[in-house]
């Protein structure tokens, strides 16, 4: 018995050492988060005081847009500076613009900047582009609630939307089914209230014309009536 008390005796010490490194280690762990947040704080205070002064200087300076683009460098090297948004690769849309912005400063004139085909029934306002896309993105919609593919949605729709001359897409390779997709999907989340306002419209209205026991093919029916009655002005919503 004496031996046994002396080897408990022995082992009592251990688990207070056990609890106490781990008390060490989550005060370790709680410093690093706070050494984390801090220096985070910092660089975005950096950043902002930076972003400030770009800002005062852009009415004097002689090329607002080299303004423009190291406001835009700032931010993309600043957002990289978390490893995992660097690795992600996710803003490599900044680096995109940053290289065309850098090419305009130099002279050069970037593909992406070319100019958009006209014709003589585009939308001549910021309304009617807007009211345009919401009714795109509220016929695709209104045909895939009644079974059909997105994919096949977005093409009837541009086919529809051409055929009414309210789009032109011959000799474009950038105005395709995925053009009147990302309508679909930038609908509610990057759009303008009024675009959300004009595509929750059209959608209500289509499926009441429809009524309870419509079908795919009477969708099909109607939604070109509704394209037909798209005006440019985009400050109404388009009656069916």
């Amino acid at each position: 018995m004496t031996s046994g008390t002396k080897a408990e005796h022995q082992n009592t010490p251990e688990p207070i050492k056990s609890e106490q490194e781990g008390v060490h280690a989550r005060e370790k762990e709680w410093v690093f988060v706070e050494t984390e947040v801090a220096e985070l704080a910092d660089r975005y205070m950096d950043l902002v005081f930076y972003l400030n002064e770009l800002n005062h200087n852009l009415e004097n300076s002689e090329n607002p847009l080299e303004n423009c683009l190291d406001s835009l460098v700032a931010v993309k090297r600043f957002l990289e500076m978390d490893t995992i948004i660097a690795q992600s690769g996710i803003v490599r849309p900044l680096n995109i613009l940053a290289t065309v912005i850098r090419d305009v400063t130099l002279g050069a004139k970037p593909k992406f900047l070319r100019a958009t085909l006209k014709t003589k029934n585009r939308p001549k306002s910021l309304s009617g582009i807007i009211s345009l896309q919401a009714t795109g993105a509220a016929c695709v919609e209104v045909l895939f609630h009644y079974g059909m593919l997105v994919e096949d949605a977005c093409e009837f729709v541009l086919h529809e939307l051409e055929k009414a001359n309210q789009i032109n897409t011959s000799g474009s390779k950038f105005v395709n089914w995925k053009t009147v997709k990302r309508w679909r999907d930038e609908m509610g989340s990057r759009n303008p209230p009024e675009s959300q306002s004009i595509y929750k419209g059209i959608e209500t209205e289509l499926k009441l014309a429809l009524g309870p026991n419509a079908t795919l093919k009477s969708a099909m029916k109607t939604v070109p009536n509704c394209i037909l009655g798209l005006k440019h002005s985009g400050a109404v919503a388009p009656k069916i």
